[in-house]
This record gives C-alpha cells, sequence and structure tokens, in this order.
C-alpha cells in the first residue's frame, strides 16, 4: 500500500511539472485565455442561477446569452494578453518568428510574426473601444447584468467594445502586414465592406423613416435598440462599428473553417498546409464553431418564428436574422477557436528561450569539439610520413619490397582522405555524425 501511495505520488509530481514547463511556455495571450477560461466558469455560476429571467418562456435565447458572456471573458483576457505580446514583441529568425515576454517574465518565441501596422493600430482600435464603452455609460445605455454583477458590469462592458473594436483593428492591421492567408484577407475585406453597408442603410432606414427595422430579441438586436431609445443619432457611432466588427470577425472565422476544410479534402496550397499543421486546433475549433454556430442560429430563428416574435416588415425580418446568423457564429466559433489556441500552445507551438539557447549551444560545441578532432586527426596524419620515414631508416634489414608496401598501404588508408567540413549533416539530436566504417577507425587507431 505503502509503495502504492509513492508510485502516485511521484506520477502526480511529474504531471505537476510538465504542466509547469507547459504553462510557463505560453505567450501572453494564451495565458490570458488559460487564467479567464477558468475564473470565467466561477462567474457564470451568477448568471445562471441569480440572473433574474433567465429561464422565462423564451429559454431558447439563452442558448446564446450564456456562451456569449462567456466568450466576451475570454476575450477579454486574451486581448489583455495579446496587447502586452505587442508591447514586448522583437523580430526573430528574420521576421518570421517573434520574441516576447510573458507575464512569468520568460522569454518565449511565437511561431508567427507581429508585423508594424498590427502593433500600431491594435492598442488604437482598442482605446477606440474603451472610449466608445465610456461615451455609452455617459448616456445611461443599458448595462447587461447589471443586477447580478453589479459595478463589475461597468468593467465588462467597455472591455466588451475595447475587444470589438480591437479584433476589428487587428484583422486589418495584420491583412496589410501580409501575415494573414490570402483567404482570410479576402474575407476580412468582404465582412467590412458588407457589414459598413449593412449597418449604415439600417440606419439610413432610421433616419427617414424614424423606425429601427430590427425586431427586439435578447443579446441580438436589444442592445442596439435600448441605445436607440436614448437618443437617435448619437446611437449611430456604436451601432454602425459594432456591427462591422461583428461581421468581419465572424467571416474571419468562415475563411479559417474554409482553409480547415480545404486541408482535410487535401489540398496542393502550400501556404494552406502550413499554417493549419502549425494552428492545428485553432482551425479546427473555428470549423466546429461555424457549424455550431449555424445550428444555433437556426435554432433560435426556428423558436422565434414558432414563439409569433417573427412578426414585422419583411426588412426587420431580414436583417434580424442577418443579425443573429452574424452574432451566433461570431460567439461560438471566436470561443471554440480562442481554446484551440489555447491547446495549440500547451501542444508546443510557443518556445521556451531558454531551450533555444541550450540548442544553440550543443550545436555551437558539436561544431567545436568536431573542429578540434579534425585538427588533432590532420596534425597526427601530417606526423605520419615523418615516422614512417624513421622507421625505415632504423629498419634498413628490411627489403625494399616490404618497405614499398608499407608506405603504399599507409598512404592508402582512408584517414589520409576523410576530411570534415562545415556542411556534415545533422542528426535527430542536432548532433554531427562522422561518416566512416569500423575499417576506417581501426586503420586510424593502428596507425596512430
Amino acid at each position: 500500500m505503502q509503495r502504492f501511495i509513492y508510485i502516485c505520488f511521484l506520477l502526480s509530481n511529474l504531471a505537476i511539472e510538465k504542466i509547469k514547463k507547459k504553462i510557463i511556455n505560453l505567450d501572453n495571450e494564451r495565458l490570458g485565455i488559460a487564467f479567464i477560461s477558468i475564473v470565467g466558469l466561477g462567474l457564470l455560476f451568477p448568471l445562471v442561477v441569480i440572473a433574474p429571467g433567465l429561464f422565462e418562456s423564451e429559454w431558447f435565447l439563452n442558448l446564446l446569452t450564456v456562451p456569449s458572456e462567456y466568450g466576451s471573458f475570454v476575450a477579454d483576457g486574451a486581448y489583455l494578453g495579446r496587447l502586452w505580446n505587442l508591447y514586448t514583441a522583437r523580430s526573430y529568425a528574420n521576421g518570421k518568428k517573434t520574441k516576447i515576454r510573458n507575464f512569468l517574465n520568460q522569454e518565449i518565441i511565437i511561431n508567427r510574426q507581429i508585423g508594424y501596422a498590427e502593433k500600431l493600430f491594435t492598442p488604437i482600435g482598442m482605446l477606440l473601444g474603451v472610449s466608445l464603452g465610456i461615451f455609452c455609460l455617459a448616456l445611461h445605455a443599458v448595462i447587461p447584468f447589471w443586477q447580478t454583477f453589479s459595478y463589475f458590469a461597468y468593467i465588462l462592458f467597455i472591455l466588451g467594445y475595447a475587444c470589438a473594436l480591437g479584433g476589428l483593428f487587428n484583422r486589418l492591421a495584420s491583412s496589410v502586414d501580409g501575415i494573414r492567408l490570402q483567404q482570410e484577407k479576402v474575407a476580412i475585406f468582404v465582412g467590412l465592406v458588407l457589414g459598413l453597408f449593412i449597418s449604415l442603410s439600417l440606419f439610413s432606414i432610421l433616419v427617414l423613416t424614424g423606425t429601427m427595422p430590427f425586431v427586439a430579441v435578447i443579446s441580438v438586436s436589444k442592445p442596439f435598440i435600448d441605445l436607440l431609445l436614448i437618443h437617435k443619432f448619437l446611437f449611430a457611432l456604436p451601432f454602425v462599428l459594432s456591427l462591422t466588427s461583428l461581421t468581419t470577425s465572424c467571416f474571419d472565422y468562415v475563411a479559417k473553417a474554409y482553409c480547415f476544410f480545404k486541408y482535410l479534402c487535401g489540398t496542393d496550397d502550400a501556404e494552406i498546409n502550413e499554417r493549419v499543421k502549425s494552428r492545428y486546433y485553432e482551425y479546427q475549433t473555428a470549423f466546429l464553431g461555424i457549424s455550431f454556430g449555424c445550428l444555433l442560429a437556426f435554432g433560435i430563428s426556428l423558436g422565434l418564428f414558432f414563439a409569433g416574435n417573427l412578426v414585422a416588415s419583411p426588412i426587420a425580418i431580414v436583417a434580424t436574422i442577418f443579425v443573429i446568423i452574424i452574432i451566433c457564429n461570431n460567439v461560438i466559433a471566436a470561443l471554440f477557436s480562442r481554446l484551440g489556441r489555447l491547446i495549440d500552445g500547451i501542444n508546443g507551438v510557443s518556445t521556451s528561450q531558454k531551450e533555444v539557447d541550450k540548442t544553440e549551444f550543443n550545436l555551437e560545441f558539436n561544431f567545436n569539439s568536431v573542429s578540434y578532432l579534425a585538427l588533432i586527426r590532420s596534425v597526427s596524419l601530417d606526423s605520419l610520413p615523418q615516422a614512417i620515414s624513421h622507421s625505415v631508416n632504423k629498419n634498413r634489414d628490411l627489403n625494399d619490397n616490404e618497405t614499398k608496401f608499407k608506405l603504399k598501404r599507409t598512404r592508402s588508408s582512408p584517414a589520409f582522405f576523410h576530411f570534415y567540413s562545415s556542411g556534415q549533416k545533422l542528426n535527430a539530436n542536432n548532433e554531427l555524425f562522422f561518416n566512416h566504417n569500423l575499417f576506417e577507425s581501426e586503420s586510424l587507431r593502428r596507425l596512430a
């Protein structure tokens, strides 16, 4: 029994050390996702249990409310971590990778580029989002779940706008830097144009007719209508930017799902294959998120139809269904994709700088060792003719045929013609190996 307890204790220590090593090697964005994912589960308890009216007759709407709030928690942690990544980012490996310093004071190398535009415009977008959130609070906007989270709801409300506009500016900036796949660039541009067109069209209808072509749906269109009731024209900026950001983000995840689908089907596009292999779970979970998001949007739309809530003008019905599809896909795909990004990090996408330095040191040491051995061997081989000459002079009783045979055999040894250049091959342990056989080793030992 004692042996069993000892083995369990030893295995638990090994597991803890392994988990600790993986956590230390995570970048700030993934650390933020990991921390908020755990803390966010605690925030869901008052949301589900204490929140009034969560289990009303239209219970199907809460299929979006709960994951939307939890996804908002995770997004807040992810973007705060990404902001610190951008602050500490330095180019590495000729710009193909990036070296950052995480919250645990470890230098981490992440397997992606961070361009100048991304460093510049992502913080600008987040600051604009914070300003927009404060602006809405100054207008006495309705704060979601105020009765549940009290003053903490203010922080969540402001961070929600910061993440929305920070994500919009980040996607546009990374597309400008050329970091994104071509399919993602096209999807982001289409989502941006479509979001601007639809939001400006709906606002134009509001200005001309005085009515908003929306059906009031909790967690979908009701926040926009609440802003509209406060002030018709001041509502324009939050509405246009929010809907544009949601549409752009949704199309980005659709592009990731499409790239993963092409990868599964087998594509000759080397860029897609390389990107999906390096971020497999991020793209896989985006694909799953879009699939579940479409099912959720269909279920909510069907529930509204049978509940008799979709009784309005055709424009209002189409606009409401469009927003339901965009928000459902964006919420589920964003949550799944960020959790997949965390799994990629745990599986070793990020690399500790200490491990890189250790590998480079071992490689340099092996090269120096080989150079030293090659130098000793060359010196030994240079002294061989003199040793042979001295042996011949000392043993003059040997006949000429034996002497010639000895010289011929010695000089024809492979050791005379074996040189080691800096282009030697590496084995799996990044160590240089000598390309000689047992006969060569024996010959060298006899000559020495």
